[in-house]
């Protein structure tokens, strides 16, 4: 449901916003694949910012929905605020209403295990926070016209699979 149909004027942030959703995005992989000299394979730590805005409370909300976070409740009793708090919070960082944002990370999230990994429909959807495998069929359904299996194999390219893992 829009801003105005809840009564509230649709905002727009009247300044770029100080993040995008790439600067945003905490990778839910951990590790990178490497090759030794005879070619044996082995993984090693991914270097990725986990705190990349530096406010502790949106980076935490960040690492939230990269761990498959979907129920605001827990995340904002956590802090004592209110979830409006946090809707504004993203809104002024991002210029994005926070719907909005989830969902954009979500589906980002959702994209680095369909392209790296062979984990199931159901496993993606549960890690990615959409839930249920349904709920992800309809997402990508609406987003691409297509089943999340297709558009796992439409984005992914050589060598893809396995290049980082989440363990």
């Amino acid at each position: 449901m829009n801003d105005n149909l809840r009564g509230r004027k649709s905002r727009k942030l009247l300044t770029p916003p100080q993040f995008s959703l790439d600067e945003l995005l905490i990778s839910p992989m951990r590790l990178r694949r490497v090759y030794d000299e005879d070619g044996e394979v082995s993984y090693l730590p991914l270097k990725s910012n986990r705190r990349p805005t530096g406010i502790q409370i949106f980076d935490d909300y960040l690492m939230y929905l990269t761990n498959g976070g979907s129920d605001l409740r827990p995340f904002v009793s956590r802090y004592g605020i209110r979830r409006e708090d946090l809707d504004s919070l993203v809104f002024l960082f991002t210029g994005m209403r926070n719907i909005d944002f989830r969902l954009a990370y979500r589906k980002r999230v959702a994209d680095e295990y369909l392209r790296y990994t062979d984990l199931s429909m159901e496993d993606v959807a549960r890690l990615s926070g959409y839930g249920t495998s349904f709920n992800f069929f309809l997402a990508y359904k609406k987003a691409h016209g297509m089943s999340p299996l297709r558009y796992r194999a439409r984005i992914r390219q050589k060598g893809d699979l396995g290049r980082y893992r989440v363990d």
